[in-house]
């Protein structure tokens, strides 16, 4: 017997192309129904199916060594006939940067541009060269003062923001926005950050980061090793 014919192909579902290569790709078709209870406590009727709504995710790496950073979308774009509600990208040591994107699409009143979006700051399109390693998003800033010597190991940007939907009169989706960008940065690192007394706004030094976790860890079996997450209001574009 022949083999069956079943593909093997991840789809870039939002047509970002260029040097982005898509590794995988989730969508999931979903729906409500609303049921009626009869007296005995058994199912009487049920409804349609109402408020149809595709949500998909699409993993991808960059094809290249510079670039990433300024082909970045933005979140609150509508790309391929799907609104981006966040973007992702994780680094490590050992592999070139994985970059996730999720967004999702209503059957209903669909959403289309202009909605308000926001971009990838500037100084994050400046680390985000598309190289191997991990990558120092908050350099810009110079991290923090250290206690010794440091290096990243990993690290996760997100950019995203409150997507706010309202469904009305036959239960189907009606209008959508987007509001409240933000940024969060996690890093970890091999070698001590220098903890201060108290986390500030000042402590980060500059460009609006706000420092919400800073740690430190050492051991008698391992190298020390510490870990920043931070947190940046976006303004809409």
């Amino acid at each position: 017997m022949a083999d069956r014919n079943v593909s093997l192909l991840a789809s870039d579902l939002f047509a970002l192309g260029g040097s982005f290569v898509a590794q995988s790709s989730t969508k999931n078709d979903t729906a409500e129904y609303a049921a009626m209870l009869a007296a005995n406590g058994d199912w009487i009727k049920w409804s349609e199916l109402f408020n149809n709504l595709y949500s998909i995710t699409t993993v991808y790496k960059w094809n290249a060594i510079v670039g990433l950073g300024a082909a970045l979308p933005n979140v609150g774009d509508v790309k391929n006939g799907y609104l981006i509600t966040e973007l992702g990208i994780a680094t490590n040591y050992k592999d070139w940067p994985t970059i996730t994107v999720t967004g999702h699409q209503h059957f209903a009143n669909t959403h289309v541009d202009p909605l308000p979006q926001y971009a990838v700051p500037a100084d994050i399109i400046a680390v985000t060269t598309g190289q191997f390693g991990g990558y120092d998003f908050l350099s810009a800033i110079g991290t923090v003062t250290t206690a010794e010597d440091i290096c990243v190991t990993d690290s996760t940007y997100t950019l995203g923001m409150n997507h706010i939907d309202a469904e009305c009169s036959g239960g189907e989706h009606w209008v959508g926005t987007n509001v409240q960008g933000k940024e969060t940065v996690n890093e970890n690192f091999i070698g001590r950050i220098t903890l201060p007394a108290s986390l500030t706004v000042a402590w980060l030094g500059a460009a609006g980061w706000y420092a919400t976790t800073a740690t430190n860890d050492d051991s008698n079996t391992d190298f020390n090793k510490s870990n920043i997450t931070a947190e940046r209001i976006v303004a809409r574009v």
